[in-house]
């Protein structure tokens, strides 16, 4: 009679970790053989001794029904048992998953990687931002299918840690996943993140909604229509040093142009611009993008007096075209140019309070205060 099933190994501790490590136990006749689990162990109070399965973790339970059922199919077909011949069976089928595997902080490397390739700069940096965070979340590189709900609690324990909301981060993780479960990396039972392959695991827009120790509240996200006529008066009357009035014209604008991104704008060229619609390329959902977006007149005059003359209407990235690294560098520090700009701004037009706008406030208040005058929500 074959008996194979799981047990927590508390006689053998782990020297680096301290955890006793998963086995599989099979029972023949008189004689009893422990097989280790590879990259499976646990402590013992979190360790369900009735169920022999990990308390906390349905994931890794899953993996393990899985491997037990196999283990059991292997010996039931046997037409004569022999021990080794069932681990070499066992270790065969573990060694064609060993060459999909991939360590995670090298597979988010080979991703930066293949987006700096195709010019795809911000992409890269993102997966080059999160493998920094993460080499001090942890001491060593593991595993795709050993990162799991543990290792995700001591990543949002480390964000809060630092008083960040960690958004990008864990937004560039969930991309990384969803391309290595793509490929055949990962398994969807493996995916400690919710995703369109996973149903079941954290889902990360909780952390959206999660305010950063960070966050300046002085910064105005959306404005009431006296605020926006404020700014807008400030810009045609006032008499300001020429980088900030420049600034604030790209500012109004952005605004007049429905809060445009700010990448989108330092890309128009006049060959967009036709009959007074601007036929842009980037759409986050496609709508739009064929009509184009209406350019009005208050815009074309602001685009005409700041016409730089070159590839580009607006002077942010014109002499910058050589690659797309130089273009994200580039516009990284005139974004942070323009911020400073209109922090100094906001203190002229004296906010109450130290608020001030940024570039963002532009995409906020246009679509409020649109909203607010009765406009149907599908038209904006």
């Amino acid at each position: 009679m074959i008996n194979v099933y799981l047990r927590l190994d508390t006689s053998t501790k782990l020297k680096k970790s301290g955890n006793h490590p998963v086995v599989l136990m099979v029972t023949w006749g008189n004689n009893v053989r422990r097989k280790r689990l590879k990259g499976f162990s646990c402590k013992k109070q979190s360790w369900d001794f009735d169920r022999n399965r990990f308390l906390h973790s349905e994931r890794k339970n899953d993996l393990l029904d899985a491997y037990e059922k196999k283990a059991r199919r292997i010996a039931d077909y046997m037409d004569e048992w022999d021990y080794n011949h069932f681990v070499k069976e066992l270790n065969r089928s573990e060694e064609k998953k060993e060459q999909k595997y991939k360590r995670l902080l090298a597979y988010l490397k080979e991703l930066e990687e293949y987006y700096f390739e195709n010019d795809q700069v911000a992409y890269a940096n993102d997966f080059k931002g999160l493998s920094s965070f993460l080499n001090k979340c942890f001491t060593k590189d593991m595993r795709l299918q050993d990162f799991g709900d543990r290792e995700l609690k001591i990543i949002l324990k480390e964000m809060d840690k630092r008083g960040i909301k960690g958004w990008n981060y864990l937004k560039t993780l969930k991309t990384a996943l969803c391309e290595a479960m793509q490929k055949g990396y990962l398994k969807p039972e493996e995916c400690p993140i919710k995703t369109q392959y996973s149903p079941i695991g954290y889902n990360i827009n909780k952390r959206q909604a999660k305010t950063s120790g960070r966050s300046n509240k002085n910064r105005i996200k959306d404005m009431t229509e006296e605020e926006k006529e404020m700014v807008v008066d400030f810009y045609y009357k006032a008499d300001i040093p020429p980088v900030e009035k420049k600034h604030l014209a790209y500012w109004v604008l952005g605004y007049k142009l429905f809060g445009v991104n700010f990448i989108d704008l330092a890309h128009l060229k006049w060959s967009d611009i036709n009959n007074q619609y601007w036929k842009y390329k980037r759409s986050k959902t496609g709508v739009g993008s064929a009509s184009g977006k209406p350019v009005p007149e208050e815009a074309m005059k602001i685009l005409k007096e700041y016409d730089s003359g070159g590839k580009y209407i607006l002077d942010v990235l014109n002499g910058y075209e050589d690659s797309a690294e130089s273009k994200h560098v580039r516009l990284r520090n005139y974004s942070s140019n323009l911020r400073r700009s209109l922090r100094r701004v906001s203190k002229r037009i004296n906010f109450t309070d130290d608020r001030y706008i940024t570039w963002y406030t532009t995409r906020y208040t246009s679509i409020t205060l649109t909203i607010e005058k009765g406009v149907d929500l599908n038209v904006v």
